[in-house]
């Protein structure tokens, strides 16, 4: 039964990619909002048939959706604030759903120079992602929602890197580049629209359905150090 889940995972997901692909390049960057939103839609409705249940998944699954389909309208300052908002939910959910597995983490040196890098590289894109946004009416609160979006993003991908070196195991590689993937694909989606630069939607449209494929990955893996805990 898992083989058979499992594949069909993985055909979800490829089929998810030429489909995106499809409408990004004959129908441009508006149409693929839509497109994004129906593949987040897809891949819940696959979590929803999965035995192996988990509430923060649901949690996760439900705020990403509402903040995916409010940024279809990214144009309108006020859905844009409350999308933000709920994504800074979806990645505090993330960053919960490892959190007590981390109780007894002790970091060497190694350890803790991997996590000061990843604090620093992510306060870092944060500020230019500021910068890069233009000066519009609301600003001042946009800028406070995506603070604390920021925040809660680096605060998933520290939880992912220190859930990675505290059990390395199949489980855990998949969650960390399912969180980094996502992060990569808000950040690919972000520089291509204030900058532009039309090649960055692929990278979003790449990053955003494997990381949704790889955390749909680490919820079947039933990781064996607490399963209670997911």
């Amino acid at each position: 039964m898992r083989n058979k889940s499992s594949l069909v995972l993985v055909l979800l997901t490829i089929f998810l990619f030429i489909f995106n692909l499809i409408l990004l390049y004959f129908f441009g960057e508006k149409l693929n909002r839509w497109s994004g939103f129906i593949s987040i839609f897809l891949f819940f409705i696959y979590f929803l048939s999965q035995p192996v249940g988990s509430r923060k998944m649901l949690v996760f699954f439900i705020s990403y959706l509402i903040g995916d389909f409010l940024l279809i309208f990214y144009e309108n300052p006020d859905l844009r604030n409350i999308a933000f908002g709920f994504r800074a939910i979806s990645f505090l959910v993330l960053a919960a759903m490892v959190f007590k597995r981390m109780q007894n983490l002790k970091l060497d040196f190694s350890g803790i120079l991997v996590l000061v890098i990843a604090c620093s590289v992510n306060f870092y894109l944060l500020h230019v992602l500021i910068d890069i946004t233009p000066n519009t009416p609301g600003l001042d609160t946009f800028e406070f929602i995506f603070y604390a979006y920021g925040l809660s993003v680096i605060l998933s991908v520290v939880a992912s890197i220190s859930y990675q070196m505290r059990y390395a195991s199949k489980a855990s590689f998949f969650f960390v580049v399912g969180v980094i993937s996502l992060v990569l694909s808000k950040l690919s989606y972000y520089i291509g629209y204030y900058l532009e630069y039309n090649y960055f939607f692929l990278a979003f449209v790449f990053f955003e359905i494997i990381g949704l494929a790889c955390l749909l990955n680490y919820l079947q893996k039933k990781p064996v150090e607490s399963t209670s805990l997911i």
